[in-house]
């Protein structure tokens, strides 16, 4: 938490009703109060549940300065159970030496946040498509193949479940990556 801003924290997606707090050391807990799940052995499936934030790192870090970001999860009143520490290191920005304004996507993804269907246009004319989404594990949880009518194709993605996906597009020899959230 020493290099986030935890004023910046914004809660993107959660599996149940939360609230959250952020404590004077910077330790957010989000509570999910009454969810009252099954013990995984009785119902594995049922058991699960999830919370998708963002936070923003605080400004002027440098390239190689990291963020550390532990969770501990509590249920009920029992000892709390320790998560693995990921690590994340800042890198430096490369220039592309183009100006932003010139920088244009051939395809366009909306709406985004999404919560039942993605559109996905074309600016230059392609019969398919191959899309990929991933969640933040890295995990491929839609590998599809589109055929691409009038410049544009349509993908359902009522089984994701909500929170934050990478989203891959492959057309032709170009593939474009897309930050997407599900509502």
């Amino acid at each position: 938490h020493a290099n986030v801003d935890v004023s910046t924290v914004k809660v993107l997606g959660s599996s149940f009703p939360l609230t959250y707090t952020i404590n004077g050391r910077g330790n957010i807990a989000f509570t999910f109060a009454g969810i009252n799940l099954p013990d995984s052995n009785s119902n594995e499936p049922a058991s699960h549940g999830s919370v998708t934030y963002s936070v923003l790192p605080k400004a002027g870090l440098t390239g190689g300065s990291k963020i550390h970001n532990t969770a501990s999860i509590v249920f009920d009143f029992n000892t709390p159970v320790v998560t693995n520490t990921t690590e994340n290191i800042i890198i430096e920005a490369v220039p592309t030496g183009l100006p932003a304004t010139e920088i244009n996507s051939s395809i366009k993804v909306y709406p985004n946040p999404v919560q039942h269907n993605i559109c996905l246009a074309f600016r230059t004319p392609t019969q398919t498509a191959h899309v990929r989404i991933l969640d933040v594990q890295g995990k491929v949880c839609v590998d599809e193949q589109l055929i691409v009518q009038s410049d544009s194709a349509n993908l359902n993605i009522d089984n994701l479940s909500k929170g934050f996906y990478l989203m891959e597009v492959k057309c032709k020899q170009e593939t474009q990556s897309f930050k997407l959230i599900k509502e």
